[in-house]
């Protein structure tokens, strides 16, 4: 039975803890490397959590299992990581966990789609022979005829990136929110 109440909160309010015990199967148990696999979090925060999860007696590893490799760690749910599990599936944790991590590898998707379009940009800008003059950088392809990655561009958007003065506040990162109707 689980007796540090403490570090069991800290566990479940920590990064990835419940999704340790989401990522593993209760019947075949869960290696160390699938566990990380289906957590998009560092290698390292999972090894944490993992150990964790043990030491807190949410976890067991009673050692290998035929056609494992011979370091490797097959986890299994203890009494009280199943009583845990069932806790986390009882108040939907599991579905907001799923779709959380899906959120997270849609978010890497679009950033990585950002980068691809910066490089695309920039190797466009350089090859275009305008290297003394960086200031105009993505503007400057953008005239151009430079594309966006995205389909969802706001009304009117070519006026807001040229309008030289104006009302900028409708793009306002630092409120925390992009207000595309004032673009109209």
């Amino acid at each position: 039975m689980v007796s540090d109440m403490e570090g069991l909160m800290e566990f479940f309010d920590a990064e990835a803890g419940v999704g340790v015990l989401l990522a593993d199967d209760p019947v075949d148990g869960t290696l160390t490397k699938d566990i990380k696999k289906k957590i998009p979090a560092s290698p390292n925060t999972v090894t944490e959590r993992v150990s964790e999860a043990e030491a807190l007696g949410l976890l067991h590893t009673p050692g290998a299992v035929a056609g494992d490799h011979g370091n490797a760690n097959r986890y299994y749910l203890t009494q009280d990581g199943r009583v845990s599990l069932v806790a986390i599936v009882s108040l939907n944790l599991d579905e907001l966990v799923k779709a959380h991590y899906e959120i997270i590898q849609q978010l890497e998707s679009q950033y990585s789609k950002l980068v691809d379009w910066v490089g695309h940009e920039a190797a466009m800008f350089l090859n275009d022979e305008h290297p003394e003059s960086p200031e105009d950088g993505v503007s400057d392809q953008f005239e151009l005829g430079g594309a966006y990655p995205g389909d969802d561009l706001p009304p009117n958007y070519e006026q807001f990136i040229f309008e030289k003065e104006g009302d900028m506040e409708s793009l306002n990162p630092s409120a925390g929110v992009i207000d595309y109707e004032r673009l109209e």
